[in-house]
């Protein structure tokens, strides 16, 4: 994780069940800057810490298009199934927005890249999973804390429906739920 402020965290999910995790010591390095462990010798150390890089640029790759956007019962608001069908034979990638995945006051949107994708050309649906969604607990600045934070893989539908299965790495255990969302849809 990288925070606008120059702040980083590490987390690490250890999934054998057999072997704790070894202290996250790493070597010295002249430019890092610990600031905290996190439950070190378990089975989801995190760090967080600051490395002093000389120079710090942010490069933008803006080539993602908009194609599809629909609420969170599929009703497409924007952009047309032919077009995002016709990208997928194509073999594009794809990202996604996703509005309303976790009880969010906010209603924040959350972007991913996703894994393998189906289609159902008769339903007129999209099936795919996302890459794992690290989620943390608000704080400022941004970082890893004991328990106060999780992964979850989502299994989306351009209908709107979103299986979630979420792990929460100090208790080690899943947790699995149906809900409802708004996507917005991008290709390159």
């Amino acid at each position: 994780m990288y925070g606008i402020d120059g702040q980083q965290g590490c987390a690490n999910i250890l999934f054998d069940g057999k072997t704790p995790g070894a202290s996250l010591d790493v070597p010295r390095l002249p430019k890092m800057n610990a600031i905290e462990q996190n439950d070190p010798g378990t089975f989801a150390p995190s760090r967080n810490f600051i490395y002093d890089f000389e120079a710090y640029r942010f490069f933008v790759r803006d080539e993602w298009t908009p194609i599809l956007a629909h609420d969170d019962h599929g009703r497409v608001t924007s952009g047309s199934w032919d077009n995002f069908h016709a990208a997928h034979r194509q073999g594009r990638e794809f990202k996604v927005g996703v509005t309303g995945l976790w009880d969010d006051p906010l209603q924040m949107e959350m972007f991913t890249l996703l894994g393998s994708g189906w289609v159902h050309t008769a339903r007129q649906w999209y099936e795919v999973l996302t890459h794992p969604l690290v989620r943390l607990a608000p704080t400022i600045p941004l970082k890893y804390r004991s328990g106060q934070w999780d992964v979850s893989w989502a299994f989306l539908r351009t209908d709107g429906l979103a299986r979630v299965r979420s792990f929460d790495p100090a208790a080690r255990v899943f947790r699995d739920w149906e809900t409802r969302v708004a996507c917005r849809w991008f290709v390159r």
